[in-house]
């Protein structure tokens, strides 16, 4: 098998967002694509994957039990079986509704040997028009699944008035200022654009520079023209994210080290950092460091100051 990555697409959201209905959409749209498709059930006795319209070359791995753990041994023994095989071009992850895709994420990013043959996942979050706003008040677990979305998925909006997607729309985005967000309903779902991949930089400068509140979940937004030191920077994050990992749902930086021409990315994947070089800065472009916090009574005041701290 040739080591060019291939695409993965993580299918996140709260139990009955539809997901499934999302993929069989997918493999509708792509007919000519051979996709491996990871259906996580929980349970002895599934009953998604029975539900999944299948191309004609693609291929099903039920997963029994949850994978959201990221050293799940049954979750990367799929993910080796697959790399044995040659006769798929993108593979499809559809998570259990009580997923955290951190976890899922988590093995894309600390074990070298899967990156040789897959692509770090994209995101895509459903959120369900309709009960969205209930789901939130009393899951964690739907929390965090928006907050590791690249693209969120506002679904089922037929169902809603206008009024209240515009109320949906502010809130998921009260969550993740980071993701891209898009709409529709089962008769008309937004393909391509979901599984259009953003640049590596393009959301957060995209961010509008204002914090974003939802009870005790919070979005802190900061940004410096000052140079940061690399290799500081990522010991304090490091040190801060294993002591109050469990408050921080998803980090996401692009930063500026005088010593270096291209852009750093920063981001965390559970108690993981990761720094990642990625495109030159233009010439004529201002050399600005942002960063992106998302989680639960989170303090700017402190964030400020430990990034001060790292500054060159």
């Amino acid at each position: 098998m040739t080591n060019n990555p291939k695409p993965v697409t993580i299918l996140t959201g709260f139990l009955g967002a539809g997901k499934t209905t999302l993929l069989n959409a997918i493999l509708q749209k792509k007919k000519l694509t051979r996709f491996a498709i990871i259906e996580n059930e929980v349970g002895e006795i599934g009953i998604d994957g029975d539900l999944i319209v299948k191309n004609t070359d693609s291929f099903t791995e039920i997963n029994n039990g949850c994978i959201c753990c990221s050293l799940n041994d049954n979750f990367i023994d799929t993910l080796r079986k697959i790399t044995q095989r040659e006769d798929w071009d993108e593979l499809i992850i559809e998570a259990t509704g009580v997923a955290n895709p951190g976890g899922i994420i988590a093995p894309f990013k600390q074990f070298p040997w899967l990156q040789k043959y897959f692509q770090l996942p994209h995101v895509i979050c459903l959120a369900d028009g309709a009960n969205i706003k209930s789901q939130l008040k009393h899951s964690e677990t739907t929390a965090s699944q928006l907050a590791y979305a690249d693209k969120i998925y506002i679904n089922k909006t037929d169902l809603i008035t206008q009024e209240e997607f515009l109320e949906v729309h502010a809130l998921v985005r009260s969550f993740n200022p980071l993701a891209g967000v898009h709409q529709g309903n089962k008769e008309s779902v937004p393909v391509s654009e979901l599984l259009q991949k953003a640049a590596q930089h393009e959301n957060i400068f995209e961010t509008e520079h204002e914090h974003h509140h939802h009870e005790h979940f919070n979005a802190i937004s900061l940004e410096y023209e000052a140079s940061f030191d690399e290799d500081k920077l990522y010991a304090r994050l490091y040190t801060f994210l294993m002591v109050q990992s469990s408050n921080v749902f998803r980090f996401k930086g692009i930063f500026y080290d005088a010593r270096k021409s291209n852009k750093l990315i920063a981001q965390s994947v559970m108690q993981s950092l990761f720094i990642d070089e990625g495109e030159p800065w233009g010439e004529q472009e201002v050399k600005k460091s942002r960063f992106v916090f998302i989680g639960k009574n989170l303090q700017e005041k402190g964030f400020d100051k430990m990034l001060k701290s790292c500054q060159l």
